[in-house]
């Protein structure tokens, strides 16, 4: 995590953007960014488990990197 933070840093003006996909509640994610060093600027909340569909075996967390195009770089 704290390479993908200094990652985000240092490219976050080039069409870049760290997103952070969560299964847990919104509760639970506000109490993580309170507490934690690290988290992602942006976070998406889905409680009912759907993204998980679309990662290899269903595993969270996974790194997905998408270009400027919207092009699948690398998981």
């Amino acid at each position: 995590m704290p390479l993908k933070m200094q990652l985000h840093q240092k490219i976050k003006d080039k069409r870049f953007a760290m997103i952070g996909i969560s299964d847990e509640s919104r509760d639970a994610v506000v109490e993580h960014q309170k507490n934690a060093q690290y988290f992602y600027p942006i976070s998406l909340l889905d409680s009912q488990g759907l993204m998980t569909k679309f990662f290899p075996g269903g595993a969270v967390p996974v790194t997905i990197i998408v270009d400027g195009w919207g092009w699948l770089m690398a998981m």
